[in-house]
């Protein structure tokens, strides 16, 4: 796979939440620096953003030591619960 094949991958999981970084990558004004099952670093050469999605503090950690020491970082956050445990440790 790609990392172009495995960036639409990941994002495409949530295309409403991931809509910046998808028309970026359509539009073709971003570079794809990273991408993987854990997460997508895209650097938008119109604007110089970076934009990312990490599935993990792991990996927003790694794909954060790529960005520049000197870039200007504006930075949101969402975390979802995406398996939760039940009280007695049966999942739901």
């Amino acid at each position: 796979m790609t990392k172009q094949e495995a960036a639409q991958a990941y994002l495409r999981r949530d295309p409403v939440l991931y809509a910046n970084l998808l028309e970026a990558l359509r539009r073709g004004s971003a570079e794809l620096l990273e991408a993987g099952e854990g997460g997508v670093l895209l650097y938008e050469r119109g604007c110089g953003a970076y934009m990312m999605s990490a599935a993990s503090p792991a990996v927003a950690g790694r794909l954060l030591g790529m960005v520049p020491a000197d870039c200007d970082l504006s930075w949101a956050m969402s975390w979802r619960i995406l398996s939760r445990q039940r009280p007695g440790g049966a999942s739901h």
